[in-house]
């Protein structure tokens, strides 16, 4: 809002001198707040006054990018993990390339375009984070098809069925988290999720560290749905 309000202030004046200086102003302005939010250190210690007015009413607000505010924006009380809304810039990026590593991994497999499974739905690595750099990258998108626990019962019947319902013949890449801390809820039964995509014939073949501790974002292969002998 201040920024916009910002803007119409050269309109208030004939003078062209007078115009250009404020316009100098308005981009060194901008061009300060972007470096100021190029690292959350740099960020958080840059003085209020510099910031606030600019980006928001608070500093870690701020701070914290884009990710961080569309985190806020899709948690959820109950959270087990209180801190997920709380991501430094630097580890954001690192996030986005666990998605544009996937996204290679998929192009180099997936020659049939048999189609891609997501068996979890992590806040930041999913359907629409891989999908995005793949279309950025290669120009062209892949079937795919996510899990939705609330349709399931935690049984390995129900997920079985799922399965089958969901991977095709020619079902390329299942991909999944090691880990659902991070998921939308409800959360997929992991145990029962890997067994059932171990039972039908996918194998893990590519295991991308993730900026979280200990977590994976895991590809599983199907020789026959990625050689195209489904179709």
């Amino acid at each position: 809002m201040v920024f916009c309000a910002v803007c119409t202030v050269p309109t208030l004046t004939t003078s062209r001198a007078v115009r250009g200086a404020i316009y100098t102003v308005i981009l060194f302005g901008a061009l300060l707040v972007g470096y100021l939010q190029s690292t959350t250190s740099t960020c958080t210690s840059a003085p209020r006054f510099l910031v606030r007015p600019f980006m928001g009413s608070t500093q870690k607000k701020i701070c914290d990018g884009f990710i961080g505010e569309y985190i806020r924006g899709v948690g959820e009380k109950g959270e087990d993990r209180t801190n997920w809304d709380d991501i430094p810039y630097p580890a954001q990026r690192e996030w986005r390339n666990v998605s544009v590593q996937l996204a290679d991994r998929l192009h180099d497999v997936d020659k049939s375009g048999g189609g891609i499974v997501y068996g979890t739905r992590n806040r930041l690595v999913n359907v629409n984070t891989v999908m995005l750099e793949f279309i950025k990258k290669f120009g062209y998108i892949l079937p795919v098809a996510q899990i939705d626990p609330l349709l399931l019962e935690t049984t390995e019947k129900d997920y079985r069925e799922w399965l089958d319902r969901t991977a095709t013949s020619d079902t390329c890449v299942v991909i999944m988290m090691s880990s659902v801390g991070g998921d939308f809820f409800p959360r997929p039964d992991l145990g029962l999720l890997k067994k059932v995509v171990i039972d039908r014939g996918f194998e893990l073949t590519a295991s991308i560290p993730t900026p979280e501790f200990d977590m994976y974002a895991e590809l599983w292969t199907s020789k026959h749905g990625c050689s195209n002998g489904g179709k």
